[in-house]
């Protein structure tokens, strides 16, 4: 940064000596004036750049750098094809806003790079505000970052954050560093949920441990695996069966161990599997664990006699539509779809909802749905037929 800031400023003063040569004329003047005007702007907005404390900041002030050499280049040319000069005197200018343009268009497709040297730079600017040891700290990590030791790297921020909690950097700066690390951990986050949805629990277990071992400080990959483990060593090492309660029970766990929009999940699924088949050892043994796990949420959601958990939220949800509670009525919907993703009637009440709001579109695809579930339901073709 410092040798563009250098450089931007010797062909500033190129651009002056050039423009003190031209002849005073009318059409030389007014060249004149903006070849000066937009050549001694690139400068200005590099330091401007240098000086920046934000990405945003930062990339904008490049950003018209770059536009400016972009104007002062033609200028330079009308110039030189005008033979106000002649070529010579122009010929390396327009050589060097050519190699300027280059690299401010490099600068702001890595700028997320560039903002963390910023950040770093600022940082030693006001060092003297911190105590030596977190100045040293901030070095290694970058140096770390360079090398693309992004492990490192984060976990000596962490250290940072240890050592004094208001450190408003290190955050960022533990962001960008996973985001660096995406290529490696995306693919083994998408096998993870794949198998983890399959019930292949210990398949699913290894590539947690294999994200921790690129991510070992990332607190959700840790809770995560630790809760993939409480399941495998208490509940079921597998849950691989086929079948409608096997579904439920795969989707109760998957709700404890990554979690639901809804927190409800793991509670309701694993009641309403047993609920199912009250024999069923599995589906009680899930049910009486997520019971004591979200005791909470088990003590609100009270089980109403003769009614299963289906049931019971779709009266509550032809409730709540008579009474016109209908974002309440959405949530419900959308909870019961989560659990039973291909239980008709609650697409059927999730469409009236929706038409009830307002929003005809989303009324329709609900609908559709639930008639591909049932063709022969008249009333639900009714509804449709009427928003079609």
């Amino acid at each position: 940064m410092q040798e563009l800031r250098e450089r931007t400023y010797k062909f500033s003063l190129e651009i002056i000596k050039l423009t003190q040569k031209l002849p005073n004329n009318q059409v030389s003047q007014i060249l004149g004036r903006q070849i000066l005007r937009s050549g001694t702007s690139i400068g200005t907005n590099v330091e401007e750049a240098y000086v920046g404390l934000t990405k945003k900041g930062f990339t904008h002030s490049i950003n018209i750098s770059r536009k400016e050499s972009n104007e002062n280049r033609y200028w330079l040319k009308l110039l030189s094809n005008s033979n106000i000069l002649n070529t010579e005197q122009t010929k390396e200018l327009i050589i060097e806003t050519n190699e300027l343009i280059k690299i401010f268009t490099s600068i702001v497709k890595k700028s997320k790079n560039v903002i963390i040297f910023i950040l770093t730079f600022n940082f030693l600017l006001l060092s003297c505000l911190y105590s030596q040891d977190i100045t040293n700290m901030y070095q290694d990590a970058m140096n770390a970052f360079y090398k693309k030791d992004y492990k490192k790297a984060i976990s000596i921020w962490e250290e940072i954050l240890k050592y004094d909690s208001n450190q408003k950097n290190p955050p960022k700066l533990i962001e960008m560093a996973r985001g660096k690390m995406k290529d490696k951990v995306n693919p083994l986050l998408n096998e993870f949920h794949m198998n983890l949805g399959k019930g292949n629990y210990p398949v699913a277990y290894e590539k947690m441990k294999e994200l921790l071992d690129i991510d070992p400080l990332n607190k959700n990959f840790s809770k995560i695996a630790l809760r993939l483990e409480t399941i495998i060593a208490t509940i079921v090492s597998s849950l691989v069966e086929n079948g409608k309660i096997y579904n439920i029970l795969r989707k109760s766990i998957i709700g404890y161990v990554v979690g639901f929009n809804d927190e409800r999940v793991p509670v309701l699924a694993s009641r309403y599997a047993w609920q199912l088949d009250p024999n069923n050892k599995l589906s009680e043994k899930v049910y009486l664990f997520m019971d004591r796990e979200f005791n909470t949420i088990s003590r609100l959601e009270v089980p109403e006699k003769g009614k299963n958990v289906m049931e019971q939220k779709l009266a509550v949800i032809l409730d709540d539509i008579y009474d016109g509670k209908y974002e309440h009525a959405l949530i419900e919907c959308e909870l019961v779809l989560q659990i039973e993703p291909d239980n008709v009637m609650a697409w059927k009440r999730l469409g009236s909802v929706y038409y009830a709001l307002g929003k005809r579109k989303d009324a329709k695809n609900a609908w559709e749905k639930a008639l591909k579930l049932d063709p022969n339901d008249k009333e639900i073709a009714k509804f449709y037929n009427k928003i079609k």
